[in-house]
């Protein structure tokens, strides 16, 4: 039912369906091993300086890695 619906709405199912979160922000990086954000998930980190602001998780929904990424 869900494929449906996003098929009908033009979204991509995967990012509805996957397990954890795509996107989030906040003061602390999650630790690494945590559960609950999807492989890619971009972390915003609100108080970061110089290239320590955008992270993203390579490892899984089971167990996130956050690497910082230099823009």
């Amino acid at each position: 039912m869900r494929r449906n619906v996003c098929r009908v709405l033009k979204f991509d199912p995967d990012y509805f369906i996957s397990p954890g979160y795509k996107h989030a922000s906040g003061t602390t990086v999650p630790t690494d091993a945590s559960e609950g954000y999807a492989k890619g998930c971009v972390f915003i980190k609100t108080d970061g300086g110089v290239n320590t602001t955008l992270y993203v998780n390579v490892g899984t929904a089971a167990s996130c890695d956050f690497n910082a990424v230099s823009v």
